[in-house]
């Protein structure tokens, strides 16, 4: 009995412990703390979602509180960037973070990041290391977050350094378009036609649909006298891409690096400005909802921070005190990833005595030895020491393969001893330059559209658009981006041959030749990641991208309210945010539906029994009359999306890997360009043959010979075979079926998603609306094959901030609100009602109001907490 008894003791101390732990690590919304800092007293408001409102006595104690207040809320994701900026994860997580480690040791962020510190100005080394001031007081007089516990770590104090170091680590994150390059590459070596690999991964207008949308279209491009006739294409005439001898190892970097950028990855954005002509209240409203990969807590900070007369509003990034999203006291500003090709790989000619050749001579590899050190309880001292030499030639690091199979059975050699691959990645953000921060302080700072445009004139590294409305009246738009000069502008799409310096980048196109807006004549400036110009332009700068559907149905709904002659307001805006109808589905529908009953007698005589012609009867019924709207109960949308998924990765299944097909589906706008032509054929010609099309297929363990019009009765198989699985694994009623049931957004808070035991507690999954292609964005991975799970597909990108600001706000907020949110919480902690509680609001067609001012919050403030020196 006494055992029993002890067990009993034992539990209940176990469960005290975890409670007092809970508590200790549980924010302090309220009260007082005493502090050493000479800067002044810092008040904090939040109202009943905690979101945090930082009046500061002056700007020094203004950015010491939010320092603090980022550390309160969200510190366990700063440690996260910075152990992924500073290739620190094994020290966390043992071998599982060693080909990541090794990874961004190759890109050699630190350095950049010294570089950087030494470049800046002092002004701006003053103002951020304010807030790494905050940030480290929290750290030495708070309990740290409950992630720190659970893993049993610390937390260093954090430097200029590491603040500079993360924010390199988001702009190489924006710019990862070498994933695709070595996708493209092995599609073109796996078929060997180009012409599959532009269809599949498409970067020339040849291969974009007809619906493209430019930001900046001819007329424009005249207007800023960059107009040149087929600019690009004549630049690209004798351009042929090449097969390379480079191998894609069944995990190699190209998928340790997605993911890896799974944490931070810019998928996409969407922003737009429409101009107070067109709005009920005469002033620009704004639009911005960026896109990042749904996690917990939210990347992005969102508060009001306020000293003297200097007020800011909406969503910061680490460790600075400038807004990346939303409202200044003159200026209000949205950004989205660009998506312009900023990244090369080259495949180097590597001798084996540590020689590289470029045009005819053999040049030295450089070399630099380091270390990463891993955690391992083997280890007398609980971590081990890994050597490892860098490589590079002139292009940029030599990318090594972590999980090349020497490597797996010899640990301990340096890596670099041996060689497998001979890629080197040139990236622009290796000029060793950092603009970002004074760039961003200065349009913070600026009074308006013309004066912010000026601001990037020094162009940076980051690879995106900034947009900006003012409360004079204006709207405009601007790259931020160093883009690269090549001979061939197209070779970027390809892994290059660096042995031949015609190849290499000859600059860098200047700001003064950069496509960039105010007023344009249309009234308003929309982009998604979408294609910046046309080919009549002499660089390109964003050309090569096709333009999602989402930015066409932006397009499209304000051009329809403009023609209407009805003003906008910021609710119209909320809407447009929230629209589920995706373009390429309904195109597609169109002519799946034109496929099926032209060749309806075909596909019944090949049908070899009674089953497969009711359930294709019944897949026919059920899509017709579907319009291509995602919303959540839509059971249409749930059917249409696992047939064009299955019947997707159908084609070339036999020359690509699933993994890569999909990836392709997930990051580019146009991957179903390719089933879209097949489609087209067939409509045409339904005995359209394909050496692509898959010539069986298995549906539950029952194999059937397609034995002619191979594309045809592939559609009409994965048709059945998509019903099927929704039958057996969700219900036969389907009514069932719903968008939202099957489709939800993943919140991983990292590493615990994963972590048995953990999961439950950490983790948030919600009902979702929308695609990849829709305004309302949700990026979803591939379903589960094994169909263990009820969930077929996991969105795992997502609009994580929603901002409309209507300039008209800063004069009359009560008639003009300001809509906020993020689609997280404010607090990192997992028991915190502030956890998850924005969610719901966040995709609510009402919007979340954000209203600012000490003297309003004060009044409806649920929670004071004050810093005191």
């Amino acid at each position: 009995m006494w055992i029993f008894r002890w067990i009993l003791y034992l539990a209940v101390a176990i469960t005290a412990i975890c409670l007092a732990l809970l508590e200790i690590t549980h924010p302090k919304y309220n009260g007082k703390v005493k502090i050493s800092s000479k800067y002044g007293n810092v008040t904090v408001y939040r109202t009943d979602d905690g979101i945090p409102h930082i009046y500061g006595d002056n700007k020094e104690a203004a950015y010491f509180g939010l320092g603090y207040i980022q550390a309160q809320d969200r510190l366990w994701s700063f440690q996260k960037f910075r152990l992924l900026a500073k290739a620190q994860l094994s020290e966390y997580f043992g071998d599982e973070g060693f080909p990541i480690d090794y990874f961004f040791k190759q890109m050699n962020l630190d350095y950049l990041a010294q570089v950087a510190v030494r470049n800046i100005s002092q002004e701006l080394k003053e103002d951020i290391s304010l807030v790494a001031e905050g940030i480290n007081e929290y750290i030495k007089t708070q309990p740290l977050p409950i992630e720190f516990w659970i893993l049993g770590v610390d937390c260093a104090p954090f430097t200029l350094t590491d603040i500079l170091e993360i924010e390199k680590l988001m702009d190489f994150a924006v710019s990862y378009n070498h994933q695709m390059e070595l996708s493209r590459d092995f599609v073109f070596k796996s078929t060997n036609s180009s012409t599959v690999a532009n269809k599949y991964m498409p970067f020339e207008d040849k291969y974009f649909r007809n619906n493209q949308y430019p930001t900046f279209d001819d007329e424009q491009i005249k207007k800023l006298g960059l107009f040149e006739k087929d600019g690009l294409k004549n630049r690209v005439k004798n351009f042929k891409p090449r097969h390379t001898n480079y191998k894609i190892s069944k995990k190699d970097i190209y998928e340790e690096v997605k993911e890896t950028l799974g944490m931070v990855h810019f998928d996409g954005s969407n922003a737009w400005a429409v101009h107070g002509n067109y709005t009920e209240s005469g002033k620009p409203i704004l639009s911005t909802d960026p896109h990042l990969a749904s996690s917990l807590p939210c990347a992005w900070f969102m508060g009001e921070l306020s000293y003297e007369n200097v007020t800011r509003v909406g969503a910061f990034s680490f460790g600075q005190p400038w807004l990346m999203f939303g409202r200044t006291d003159h200026i209000s500003t949205a950004i989205t990833a660009i998506h312009s090709d900023v990244i090369d790989l080259y495949e180097e000619k590597v001798t084996g005595d540590g020689f590289y050749e470029f045009d005819g001579e053999l040049i030295p590899i450089k070399q630099q030895k380091d270390i990463i050190k891993v955690r391992d309880p083997f280890a007398p001292s609980g971590y081990r020491i890994e050597e490892i030499i860098l490589n590079s030639t002139h292009h940029g690091p030599l990318i090594d393969d972590p999980h090349d199979e020497i490597y797996k059975i010899l640990k301990r050699l340096p890596f670099g001893a041996f060689k497998k691959n001979n890629l080197a990645i040139s990236w622009s953000g290796f000029q060793g330059k950092s603009t970002y921060f004074g760039n961003n302080r200065c349009l913070n700072l600026a009074k308006d559209v013309p004066e912010g445009i000026e601001c990037f004139r020094e162009l940076g590294t980051s690879n995106l658009n900034i947009f900006m409305a003012d409360r004079k009246g204006n709207i405009g738009m601007i790259p931020s981006v160093s883009y690269p000069i090549r001979k061939h502008p197209y070779a970027g799409a390809y892994v290059q041959d660096g042995s031949k310096s015609e190849n290499d980048w000859q600059g860098f196109v200047p700001f003064d030749e950069l496509p960039k807006a105010i007023n344009p004549k249309r009234g308003y400036i929309a982009n998604s990641n979408s294609m910046l110009t046309t080919t009549n332009v002499k660089y390109g700068v964003g050309a090569t991208m096709p333009s999602p559907p989402r930015v066409v149905r932006e397009a499209q709904l304000i051009e329809a309210q403009i023609k209407s002659g009805k003003k906008f307001t910021a609710k119209d805006m909320l809407k447009i945010q929230l629209d589920t109808v995706d373009l390429n589905a309904r195109e597609m529908l169109v002519m799946l539906k034109e496929v099926i009953d032209v060749s309806w007698p075909r596909i019944m005589e090949q049908f070899n029994n009674r089953e497969l012609k009711i359930i294709l009867s019944k897949f026919r019924k059920h899509l017709n009359d579907w319009d291509g709207d995602y919303h959540v109960n839509s059971t249409q949308a749930s059917l249409f999306a696992l047939w064009e998924m299955e019947y997707h990765v159908s084609l070339l299944q036999d020359q690509i890997p699933h993994s890569v097909i999909r990836e392709t589906m997930i990051n580019i706008p146009d991957s179903d360009l390719y089933l879209m032509e097949i489609l087209e054929h067939l409509m045409n010609d339904p005995t359209y043959y394909s050496e692509y099309c898959q010539s069986s297929i298995t549906i539950y363990e029952k194999t059937y010979e397609i034995k002619s019009d191979n594309c045809l009765m592939s559609l009409a198989y994965n048709a059945v075979r998509a019903w099927k699985i929704l039958e057996k694994t969700v219900s036969k009623d389907p009514n069932d079926w719903k968008w939202g049931s099957l489709h939800r957004h993943y919140y991983d808070h990292f590493p615990f998603s994963i972590i048995p035991g953990f999961k439950q507690i950490f983790h948030r999954e919600v009902e979702a609306g929308g695609s990849r292609r829709t305004v309302s964005f949700a990026c979803y991975d591939y379903y589960l094959n094994n169909m263990e799970d009820e969930v077929f597909f996991k969105s795992i990108f997502s609009a994580n901030f929603r901002g409309v600001i209507d300039m008209a706000s800063y004069d009359d907020p009560e008639k003009y609100p300001l809509y906020m949110s993020i689609d997280t919480g404010a607090s990192q902690h997992a028991f915190s009602k502030h956890y998850f509680d924005m969610n719901k609001i966040h995709y609510s067609k009402e919007g979340r109001i954000m209203e600012i001012g000490k003297d309003v919050i004060a009044k409806k403030a649920t929670y004071k907490f004050e810093i005191e020196v």
